[in-house]
């Protein structure tokens, strides 16, 4: 092993021990991340690869761009709720690996109960690419429609956590999910 692999092994090695005792070791912030948000291994992944470049990220990432752009939504915003939402793992994206409380489902992790036509139980799993996108473009709306009610990105991207009512009644309670977002898609931080 020369020197220069040993320096990136050991730059490896102590990214991933800053991130578990920074970001993963006792963190609750009380948010719902499912047990789909990105573990250590897919999180040094993503740092060593790109988020965007993933997993699946690469077949997803420009419909979610193109979705963004068609809302007015900042750059990146959807891909980074996408990614924080199922890691761009093929399993979570089809409705093949459902989330832990087996209520959410696909790229965007939506629950069954507000979106029955797009991951309800008459929707066949694995999901197509054309149900796929149907759930983006339903995401694109509702960021749209929430940035409409709230005029603010971040609280945007927190009431997709925690429900548009959730943040008109009790502001942004999801901290640490909102920065997980902004720090994927900085244009959204206004």
């Amino acid at each position: 092993m020369t020197k220069g692999q040993k320096i990136i092994l050991l730059g490896l090695g102590a990214f991933g021990a800053w991130y578990y005792f920074t970001q993963v070791a006792g963190e609750d912030d009380g948010s719902d991340v499912s047990s789909n948000s990105p573990g250590l291994g897919t999180t040094i992944m993503a740092a060593v690869q790109g988020w965007k470049n993933v997993n699946s990220g690469p077949t997803w990432v420009p419909v979610l761009n193109a979705t963004e752009a068609q809302y007015g939504i900042p750059a990146d915003t959807l891909a980074a709720v996408a990614y924080q939402e199922s890691s761009f793992l093929e399993g979570v994206i089809r409705g093949t690996t459902p989330s832990s409380d087996g209520l959410s489902l696909g790229i965007m992790q939506l629950q069954t109960q507000y979106y029955p036509a797009l991951v309800g139980p008459d929707v066949a799993v694995p999901y197509q690419d054309s149900d796929v996108e149907a759930q983006i473009d339903e995401a694109g709306q509702v960021f749209a429609n929430n940035y409409a009610a709230l005029g603010s990105w971040p609280q945007t991207i927190a009431a997709w956590n925690q429900g548009l009512s959730g943040v008109q009644q009790n502001g942004i309670t999801s901290v640490a999910y909102v920065n997980k977002i902004l720090a994927n898609a900085p244009a959204a931080n206004v």
